[in-house]
């Protein structure tokens, strides 16, 4: 089994440089590159990336979902799987059927983030969750219209999907626990690159963790922090990034800080203002950039509009006196 590798740091553009640098020796045959990126819209720029020095058949850039997909099909059996549209139709006609939803369409979205952490988890019928419900301790009231509402999705999936049709969660899980070598679903492939998994499901973490026993993997994970610190240790935005290590610590990786290349003076007051910070002193200002600390969060708020009516380009357009700033909270 190959050690997986992951790559970490403030610089995203670095760390695919880098991954695209272990990876090109590997890169003999089309298809002989997998990389598994969870934003669709990043997938034309990678793939433009690696053209810029590489041969671009031997690059393949798809979602995870597209190799569970793909590796069902061809390790186990064709399955339908209850596709975007259908799902999301069935989630609004199951919230818009509860008494307990005065404006169902305002909660839909809410109700399809926990129909899928509950699938993911496991839980895939309505006793399933039920009994799960009754062992967090929530008030009956609240337990008994999240049940209610996954036996309306439940009912609605049979009867408007296809009769053959799986959550999507079913697949990764049928996959994660297949006998079958995964280089069988993809002989081609000699080197996976993982990237944008930074808060990756329990059935996620399987399929990955099936992936990393049969391929190299080399998982790029972007910081806040521009130190060398473990982004494990780090406070501020990259605090999530704790889960994300935790999740994938059944792999046994390694790590490996990758340093900005020509870091601006912005992308420093970033990673300053964001990460916690032992010194007292303030960080450096700039002609473009000006740091402002006050003792409390009210007079924050009163230096922000004040700012705004002292600087030059708003006085050309606006007088001071016609300028409001109203904060949300008040």
């Amino acid at each position: 089994m190959p050690t997986p590798t992951l790559l970490y740091g403030p610089s995203f553009d670095c760390l695919r440089t880098e991954a695209f640098t272990r990876v090109e020796s590997q890169a003999t045959v089309p298809e002989s590159v997998l990389f598994i990126e969870a934003n669709d819209a990043q997938h034309d720029t990678h793939r433009d990336q690696w053209r810029t020095d590489h041969d671009p058949l031997q690059l393949t850039v798809c979602g995870l979902s597209d190799v569970v997909r793909q590796a069902h099909d061809r390790l186990i059996a064709p399955i339908p799987e209850v596709d975007t549209l259908d799902r999301q139709r069935i989630i609004e006609q199951a919230v818009a059927d509860s008494p307990h939803f005065k404006k169902p369409r305002q909660y839909t979205n809410f109700v399809s983030e926990l129909i899928r952490a509950f699938e993911e988890a496991g839980y895939r019928t309505p006793d399933a969750v039920t009994t799960l419900l009754s062992t967090t301790g929530l008030p009956a009231e609240r337990s008994d219209v999240i049940s209610e509402i996954f036996d309306r999705y439940c009912a609605y999936r049979d009867t408007l999907a296809h009769p053959a049709a799986r959550p999507r969660s079913h697949l990764y899980e049928s996959l994660a626990n297949t006998s079958e070598s995964l280089t069988t679903a993809f002989p081609s492939v000699e080197a996976i690159v993982l990237s944008g998994y930074t808060d990756p499901a329990p059935v996620e973490v399987a399929v990955i963790n099936r992936l990393a026993e049969e391929f190299p993997l080399t998982i790029l994970l972007p910081t806040a922090n521009g130190d060398m610190a473990d982004p494990i240790e780090t406070d501020g935005v990259d605090r999530y990034l704790a889960r994300t290590r935790e999740a994938y610590d059944p792999l046994e990786y390694t790590t490996e800080y990758i340093p900005p290349i020509n870091q601006t003076p912005l992308q420093t007051a970033v990673s300053r203002m964001y990460t916690h910070a032992a010194s007292t002193e303030p960080p450096v200002e700039t002609d473009t950039i000006s740091w402002h600390t006050a003792p409390t969060p009210d007079r924050e708020v009163r230096h922000l509009p004040a700012g705004f009516a002292n600087n030059w380009l708003i006085q050309q357009v606006l007088h001071p006196t016609r300028l409001l700033f109203s904060p949300r909270d008040s």
